[in-house]
């Protein structure tokens, strides 16, 4: 016999509502998903081409800065202490440690250089700091410099045989690591006393205390010093005693209202320190 076709009547009821209901909110979520995937893509495509821009406007600016050097070196420092706040909000924007290391350590150790200097002219910090927009954004990118620093304050060799103890001490034991020596000039005193720049300076080490520079300065002393029934080595007495100092200096201008523990933390780096 002859099987019968006709449609099947639609019947509404409540189950087959919430079904739809489901369904549709489940397609809701699938398509935003696919939209934020989409949007993170282009993000980071737009984030790597801008990266690759400040790049070369920081090689540029270094060229630039190789020129003035032909002429005079205090030129060259003059030219520097005009872009440094520029250069070194760029470098702590694109750094990546796999291609960035020969940019980084041209600018810190032309920075050391420069804070090194008497001349107002030639010292960074100084220019910096002759006016308090300048101060802010000074001390602002000092504190990003500093936490570039942070996992490269102590020269580690890797370890190649007898475990985590074969990595316990610095390349050259008579050096600090260039990191190091940067992170402590821009945790000294200010340039200048004026009250803006002694407050940008409080503000700046308040940021690098909410940082992660105490953890990282608890990493490198695990790493330098001996077992607690060991004597501490000579190699590592010099690294040792500045990353205490380093600590001393942030923990020093916490406020105690802040952190009923930060005076007696102070305290207990300082003497490590001194006793380093």
């Amino acid at each position: 016999s002859c099987l019968s076709l006709r449609p099947r009547k639609f019947t509404f009821s409540l189950r087959s509502s919430n079904n739809m209901a489901r369904w549709t909110a489940r397609q809701r979520r699938q398509h935003l998903a696919t939209l934020s995937l989409q949007a993170a893509g282009r993000a980071r495509a737009q984030l790597r081409v801008l990266r690759a821009q400040l790049r070369e406007m920081f090689d540029a600016t270094a060229a630039g800065l190789s020129e003035a050097a032909e002429q005079t070196h205090s030129a060259r420092l003059a030219a520097f202490a005009q872009s440094v706040t520029r250069l070194a909000r760029w470098l702590c924007f694109f750094h990546d440690a796999r291609v960035d290391q020969a940019r980084r350590r041209w600018l810190l150790e032309l920075l050391l250089e420069s804070c090194a200097r008497t001349e107002p002219d030639c010292n960074a910090a100084i220019t910096a700091c002759s006016s308090t927009e300048g101060a802010a954004s000074w001390y602002m990118q000092c504190s990003s410099l500093v936490r570039l620093c942070l996992p490269l304050l102590v020269d580690v060799p890797a370890a190649t045989a007898g475990g985590p103890s074969a990595a316990r001490l610095p390349h050259d034991p008579g050096t600090l690591a260039l990191e190091l020596r940067v992170a402590l000039v821009l945790t000294g005193p200010p340039a200048l006393a004026g009250a803006d720049q002694l407050a940008c300076h409080a503000a700046h080490l308040s940021r690098l205390a909410r940082s992660q520079l105490h953890a990282a300065v608890a990493g490198w002393l695990h790493l330098l010093l001996p077992p607690s029934e060991a004597p501490l080595s000579q190699a590592a007495t010099a690294p040792v005693a500045a990353l205490l100092s380093l600590s001393s200096r942030v923990l020093g201008a916490m406020p105690q209202s802040a952190s009923p523990a930060a005076a007696a933390a102070s305290a207990t780096f300082a003497a490590a320190a001194f006793a380093a």
